[in-house]
């Protein structure tokens, strides 16, 4: 048999590496599949178990816990994604799916992802989740500032509506009790002209009362002398 030259052996070796590589990725895809399809079909009641739970932690090596992070990175990935990223493997991509897509991409596409370890990883996905954290309470704070900003302009705007409304009220107001005094004093002024006329009446009538009566005396016609002369002769 002929002896293979280390190029040669490295070569195969190589090939054989990326055979499994790609049998690991279609494996990891396909266990969470199956174990998806399990669950969601309620296929285990076919097999005599009342659960899925119980199913993973007696039919399985899996175990519940590990098949529900499996199960969540088929949702997470999807299909084709999950198994361009199998190489991280699950621990690692696991832990990736804290974070927001855009920074989940850059650390994958930068290499990032691959090169650190699992606890460096984590590491980093806290510190960039912690500023998240601090970033989604900062701009909390900001909304409820604009938030209440945006209530005090309504009170004002309201305060002010009522203000407006008050003194239109007040001017129509002190107009009515204009008119209504003009009219009070009109009705016045009738009723002392009223009592004055009255009262020159009564004077008028007073005077007439005490005026002495006038005795009208008629001469006596010339007829009515010569008949007396003649009685007193």
């Amino acid at each position: 048999m002929e002896q293979l030259t280390s190029f040669q052996q490295a070569q195969s070796l190589h090939e054989d590496i990326m055979i499994q590589e790609r049998i690991a990725s279609q494996s990891l895809t396909q266990i969470a599949l199956d174990l998806k399809t399990m669950r969601d079909n309620h296929l285990y009641r076919q097999l005599g178990y009342t659960d899925f739970e119980e199913y993973c932690d007696k039919a399985t090596k899996t175990g519940k816990r590990q098949a529900y992070n499996l199960i969540s990175l088929v949702e997470e990935y999807k299909i084709d994604r999950l198994n361009d990223l199998s190489y991280l493997g699950s621990t690692k991509l696991l832990e990736l799916k804290k974070l927001a897509p855009e920074e989940r991409d850059e650390l994958i596409n930068s290499g990032e992802a691959e090169e650190m370890s699992v606890r460096e990883l984590k590491e980093k996905i806290k510190t960039l989740t912690d500023k998240n954290e601090q970033l989604s309470f900062e701009l909390s704070t900001v909304q409820d500032k604009i938030s209440d900003t945006d209530r005090i302009a309504q009170l004002e705007a309201e305060l002010q509506s009522k203000q407006a409304e008050i003194e239109r009220i007040g001017k129509y107001k002190d107009d009515e009790i204009k008119s209504l005094q003009a009219r009070l004093d009109d009705t016045g002024n009738a009723m002392r002209k009223t009592a004055q006329e009255n009262s020159q009446l009564k004077q008028q009538i007073n005077d007439l009362e005490n005026r002495p009566i006038e005795v009208a005396v008629a001469e006596p016609s010339e007829e009515q002398i010569t008949k007396i002369k003649a009685e007193a002769d």
